[in-house]
């Protein structure tokens, strides 16, 4: 954790309105965001909550330590719109840190298709390949050109935003 920029951005998010606050934070990086968290009053992450959208909040508790705490202080709906916009994987990891009462109440909360994925993936014990493999992928057939490969990438992109090999 870099102390000077976590007190840039505690600065940024004193002394900002929430739509600057938006501007500002996305130069940072997520992680230097979740680092921030630890420094911040409940009355200054709550204002960066309500300033930055459901799906960058998402990407920042990612990193938390301890997400859970964090959780605490959002409603039920919330947390349930941050959890379903996370990677599969980093959403799986989340839930198993909040009580059984508590990952009910979210899973209920969470569309139908996040939440079956979620299911499904936490169904593999810890430390095994099914626990961390991810479920989002694109499918290309060879016999497809590079512009049409490309296409259908650029297509499905929204739904798997986290690509980082394809195999043809």
């Amino acid at each position: 954790m870099n102390t000077t920029t976590t007190l840039k951005i505690k600065h940024i998010i004193q002394k900002n309105s929430s739509t600057k606050i938006k501007s500002l934070l996305s130069k940072y990086h997520d992680y230097d965001i979740a680092s921030t968290f630890q420094i911040l009053s409940d009355q200054e992450r709550q204002k960066l909550y309500k300033s930055l959208p459901s799906q960058k909040l998402s990407d920042i508790f990612a990193y938390l330590e301890d997400p859970k705490e964090y959780f605490d202080e959002l409603d039920e709906e919330k947390t349930a719109e941050i959890i379903s916009l996370m990677d599969t994987v980093d959403a799986v990891d989340v839930l198993k840190k909040l009580n059984e009462d508590e990952r009910e109440n979210i899973l209920e909360l969470i569309d139908d298709e996040s939440a079956e994925e979620i299911d499904t993936l936490s169904q593999y014990e810890e430390e095994t390949i099914g626990s961390i493999i991810s479920t989002n992928y694109i499918t290309i057939n060879r016999n497809d050109t590079i512009k049409g490969a490309m296409k259908k990438m650029v297509l499905e992109a929204a739904e798997n935003d986290n690509i980082f090999i394809l195999y043809v």
